[in-house]
């Protein structure tokens, strides 16, 4: 129970910190201009997702089962995404902790 536990909680808070870590360095970088906007922008939205993809699926493990098939989903279009190279492949990780917290 304990290792479960040991190893949900690792998940979740790399999910939301890193993606916190994301927001905040891209933020920093569109303020900058060391870099172009849109590759700013671009980490922005994939920092978001991976918040987004952390908080539903804590709320879904917690308290509300209806926001978990929305971290799946979520997590499984970041995952065609990234196929489809749309999407950074550094993004993958989180999309399947996502998908992992939604089932």
């Amino acid at each position: 129970m304990l290792a479960a536990l040991h190893t949900w909680s690792v998940v979740i808070g790399t999910l939301i910190f890193a993606g916190l870590g994301c927001l905040t360095l891209n933020v920093v970088l569109f303020r900058s201009r060391l870099v172009p906007h849109w590759l700013s922008i671009w980490g922005l939205i994939g920092g978001t997702g991976a918040i987004a993809y952390g908080l539903l699926g804590i709320l879904g493990f917690v308290c509300c089962q209806l926001c978990a098939p929305f971290a799946w989903y979520y997590g499984n279009l970041e995952v065609k995404a990234i196929k489809a190279g749309t999407s950074p492949a550094t993004n993958q990780g989180f999309a399947m902790a996502g998908m992992i917290l939604g089932i």
